[in-house]
């Protein structure tokens, strides 16, 4: 039996269908109108009864299409983006479709007037729009009718459908209650956070919580790495990283079946019993090659068993198998995707425009500079960003840590290019 799907509004099939019947129009245009909005759903890789035929909806989504991975040519993709978007005007005029979907009931609207902050308007309108659809009131929303949003979310649009913005929804949702005048008294669940999952910190003996926070003070300081080199204090976000890293190793374990109060110390985490599990479980069981988190975490397990000094040789030598084996997995270079990825920018037409972007986002930053400063430094700050990609990749954390003046130094002054 064909799945059932809800429709709020006119969609792709149903301007299809309107086009094939308006004999008012010219049998060249219909057909063109009707091909184009055909293959704009085949780009989206979704059938035309799912996708909204209005232009307001689709309209950022047609603008970020590229022609490399749809095999057509930019002429191909810009023809069919200009007859679909006159075809969705002249069927939004026909049919009188709403300029930005689905009415809001009067309830709804209501309770949409008093949201005067912008980004909470912005996420909660959509869910509004939808209960209106399926005429569902303010007061009998709950969990059941959230999780039904989200699957009609999930398939008709390109907004994210995850726990984490299902979770900052029911946040927006239950901070109007009681502030806002009318809103309904009923809260929705908030889905975990999934680093939270299992123990809390707390709950870990206190000899492992101490043997960890050791570690870290031993290294904000000049240390010596499993060879005797030494090494340079960590930065403060090493460090966040490295607890969070032993914190999720630990809650592995218990995951695993270790006992929670067999783990009083760092030796006992990293005992090579313990820790061949806490790597199978990161361990994808129906991968055929463990992640490279997993081979990291054994490089990481090896150097805390000499940094602390406390495990007899079987257990070091124990470790050592463990990574070396890991290791046997290790992929050189860069991952299928990356280089998928890579593959379609590095062709004819695409690369010149990655690299012709920054003189353009520099020449728009120009433009606006004096009626509108903060977004020509926005655009020269992307512009800058990009060229540097383009011929010094870098992770993006350190990109952004990048300061005028400090890292990024021009001799003859701000004007000598």
């Amino acid at each position: 039996m064909a799945e059932k799907h809800t429709i709020l509004e006119p969609t792709f099939a149903d301007a299809i269908a309107a086009i094939a019947a308006a004999t008012d129009l010219p049998k060249q245009i219909r057909r063109h109108w009707r091909s184009s909005l055909a293959g704009i759903a085949k780009a989206f890789d979704q059938p035309p009864e799912l996708i909204p035929a209005r232009y307001s909806a689709v309209g950022t989504r047609m603008a970020a299409l590229h022609h490399v991975p749809l095999d057509w040519t930019a002429k191909t993709l810009a023809n069919h983006r200009a007859n679909a978007k006159s075809a969705l005007i002249w069927f939004a005029k026909e049919k009188e479709v709403v300029r930005h979907g689905v009415a809001l009931s009067p309830a709804w609207d209501r309770l949409r007037r008093q949201l005067t902050d912008p980004s909470r308007r912005y996420r909660l309108l959509p869910l509004m729009r939808f209960c209106s659809g399926v005429q569902i009131e303010p007061e009998v929303v709950n969990d059941a009718v959230i999780e039904r949003y989200m699957e009609h979310r999930a398939r008709t649009t390109t907004r994210a459908s995850s726990a984490a913005s299902r979770r900052i929804l029911a946040r927006l949702w239950n901070a109007g209650i009681g502030r806002i005048d009318g809103w309904p008294k009923s809260r929705l669940t908030e889905p975990p956070v999934k680093a939270a999952a299992g123990p809390a910190w707390e709950d870990f003996p206190e000899g492992l919580r101490a043997d960890i926070e050791r570690e870290l003070t031993r290294l904000t300081d000049i240390h010596r790495n499993r060879d005797g080199q030494r090494s340079r204090p960590c930065k403060p976000s090493t460090l966040t990283t490295r607890k969070r890293e032993l914190v999720a190793a630990a809650r592995m374990a218990v995951k695993a079946g270790v006992p929670i109060e067999g783990l009083t110390s760092l030796r006992a985490l990293i005992h090579p019993d313990v820790a061949e599990k806490i790597l199978d479980g990161y361990w994808p069981e129906k991968e055929d090659v463990p992640t490279t988190y997993a081979i990291n975490l054994s490089c990481r397990f090896v150097g805390l068993a000499h940094a602390i000094g406390n495990l007899d040789e079987d257990a070091l030598r124990r470790l050592g198998d463990i990574r070396f084996a890991l290791e046997g997995y290790r992929e050189d270079g860069m991952t299928e995707k990356n280089l998928a990825l890579i593959r379609l920018v590095l062709t004819d037409g695409v690369w010149s425009r990655v690299v012709d972007l920054p003189e353009q986002l520099l020449q728009q930053a120009r433009l606006r500079r004096r009626h509108a400063p903060v977004r020509a430094a926005v655009l020269a700050q992307i512009a800058v960003a990009v060229a540097i990609l383009t011929v010094a990749p870098v992770r993006l954390g350190n990109l952004a840590s990048i300061r005028l003046g400090e890292n990024l130094i021009e001799p003859g002054g701000p004007y000598s290019n």
